[in-house]
């Protein structure tokens, strides 16, 4: 399956987000992603990569302003729920926090960068158009 022409797919074809196809695609990625989990955690990089992708078309295709998520930590909310930046911590540290697996110091010079340099530039982007 490819990932990025399967999310390109349901983005920019004109469907709209409650099309049976739309739906359908999304679930078929999301699957499949879940079951890359059982190759091993030397996958898990990759993996969480996927997922980061799928959140983004998710909240491009689905986003709903009047949800609210909640919870004290990752593991209070549904994994389908947790957004493009936490799956992207997850690829570039190996995992999450509970899995035990990759390195503190990784995960801290990401969210580091992520709020010092990539939502600010986003927000700069943003504000440009």
């Amino acid at each position: 399956m490819d990932l990025a022409q399967a999310a390109v797919s349901m983005i920019t074809e004109e469907r709209t987000s409650g099309s049976p196809w739309v739906s359908s695609e999304f679930v078929k990625v999301k699957t499949y992603l879940d079951g890359k989990f059982l190759l091993g955690r030397e996958y898990f990089p990759a993996i969480y990569a996927g997922f980061a992708a799928w959140s983004v078309a998710r909240h491009i295709l689905f986003w709903d302003h009047t949800k609210a998520v909640r919870g004290d930590t990752e593991l209070d909310i549904d994994p389908d729920d947790w957004d493009a930046c936490f799956y992207a911590s997850a690829a570039v540290t190996g995992g999450a926090t509970w899995e035990n697996i990759g390195q503190p110091d990784m995960r801290r010079e990401f969210w580091h960068w992520y709020l010092t340099a990539a939502v600010p530039e986003s927000f700069a982007m943003a504000k440009e158009r």
